[in-house]
């Protein structure tokens, strides 16, 4: 049985949340994350949600949180499955790795490396900034 069912219309998205844990506890924030949340949803999975979104013809995973990269190296795998299954994926940050150019350019590395391509004006990275 799926997870989920095809949509009639295109522009399908799968979105992903490895974590709820978050190293920001905003006000506004939809998921009630927090550094607090240790919640973590399980790798095959999440696996299996990307195997059945490949096999329905949706267009792209978005990994969310939480803060997605801090399920590590979970996340590279999960993007290298995507990537496997010939599907694009997007972050959505907060960027909080990126706190100087050197770990900024050694994520981003780690995300090329595991086969997310960054395009100008189309990074597939968004970044939230601005709690505490």
């Amino acid at each position: 049985m799926m997870a989920f069912e095809p949509q009639p219309r295109g522009g399908r998205s799968l979105s992903l949340m490895p974590t709820y844990r978050c190293t920001a506890a905003c006000s506004h924030c939809g998921t009630l994350s927090s550094p607090q949340d240790k919640t973590r949803l399980d790798q095959a999975h999440l696996i299996s949600a990307i195997d059945q979104a490949a096999d329905l013809g949706y267009q792209i995973v978005v990994f969310t949180g939480g803060e997605a990269t801090l399920a590590g190296d979970d996340l590279f795998e999960l993007v290298r499955h995507a990537t496997q299954k010939s599907l694009p994926t997007r972050l959505v940050t907060n960027a909080w790795w990126a706190r100087d150019e050197v770990r900024a350019v050694e994520w981003i590395s780690r995300f090329v490396d595991a086969g997310r391509t960054l395009r100008p004006g189309r990074a597939g990275v968004t970044s939230h900034r601005g709690c505490s």
